[in-house]
């Protein structure tokens, strides 16, 4: 389900319609997303939330996690730092749920 975007035409071809800007989107892998989007991709500020309720919180690039971000699991155990292509990369640090 997609929400208000700004749409741009992509060519004199209305199916080449490009998603950009701010918006909402759901997916396979991604159970909701909503934030700055570029040629149809996550791209800018986002927060994702996944399936298994785990969530990520920042910079993306081309779809993937890029930049600052915080990924929160559905069990609470937190990543906040750095990312880079999707993987955690340069300075982070965890933080552990507590378990009793």
């Amino acid at each position: 389900c997609f929400h208000p975007l700004h749409l741009t035409r992509a060519g004199a071809s209305m199916a080449a319609m490009v998603r950009n800007g701010e918006g909402n989107l759901r997916g396979v892998n991604v159970d909701s997303y909503e934030g700055q989007q570029a040629e149809g991709k996550t791209h800018g500020s986002g927060k994702q939330i996944y399936p298994n309720g785990d969530s990520y919180e920042g910079q993306l690039s081309e779809g993937k996690r890029h930049g600052e971000g915080k990924y929160t699991s559905s069990s609470g155990n937190i990543y906040e730092g750095q990312w880079a292509k999707d993987q955690k990369h340069g300075k982070g640090k965890y933080i552990v749920a507590n378990v009793y």
